[in-house]
């Protein structure tokens, strides 16, 4: 007797956002665009398909949010792990297919993030590893450019101004996300992203 082979499921991370979800941004939006009133520019580098590293400065707890509400493409955070287990936004995560990553022990989250590419999505990851908490742009971590390497995914920077650490709005009406020139995986090198997440003089 041939046995029937065992379907395998799709991990979290790669399966298709539930409907639910869809739902909530939907809301999420309407609000986010009353509150921030949020001035976004270069979506025309955003691909309209195919895998995408978003790659975006962190000054507050909002700027996940606000990427997804100015994004036209659902958007796969990468994601501290602990934050992910709090109680109360667990299931949101599981909802939004968050990547949990443990700063030490990335193996797990780095593996994700690579799957979630390979499987052709949009996953964003802040570079610096935490919020900036005087707004200044830190150091970035090289792990992108693993990834990047590892899935051939281009990468996006994004660079985000005119919020406080809390979420809220500086001032209404000055919150800002441009999306900047969209870099093949060979020039995902961490001078190259830095210099196009600093903030334009003048």
């Amino acid at each position: 007797m041939t046995k029937t082979p065992r379907k395998i499921k799709p991990r979290a991370h790669t399966k298709p956002v539930h409907p639910v979800y869809f739902f909530l941004l939907r809301l999420a939006r309407r609000f986010g665009n009353w509150l921030f009133r949020p001035k976004v520019s270069g979506l025309e580098n955003l691909p309209a398909d195919g895998p995408v590293l978003l790659l975006p400065n962190h000054i507050s707890y909002g700027d996940a949010a606000l990427i997804q509400a100015a994004c036209p493409r659902h958007v796969r955070f990468v994601v501290y792990e602990p934050i992910y287990h709090q109680i109360g936004l667990r299931w949101i995560m599981r909802l939004m297919r968050t990547i949990p990553l443990m700063p030490g022990n990335s193996g797990g989250g780095l593996t994700a993030t690579i799957e979630a590419l390979q499987a052709g999505h949009v996953v964003c990851l802040f570079p610096e590893g935490s919020i900036s908490r005087t707004g200044v742009l830190m150091k970035l971590r090289h792990g992108f450019e693993r990834i990047a390497t590892a899935t051939g995914s281009p990468v996006l920077p994004v660079r985000i101004d005119g919020l406080k650490v809390s979420g809220r709005p500086v001032t209404r009406g000055a919150v800002t996300v441009k999306f900047g020139t969209l870099l093949p995986a060979e020039h995902a090198k961490v001078d190259v992203v830095t210099a196009a997440l600093q903030p334009v003089q003048g």
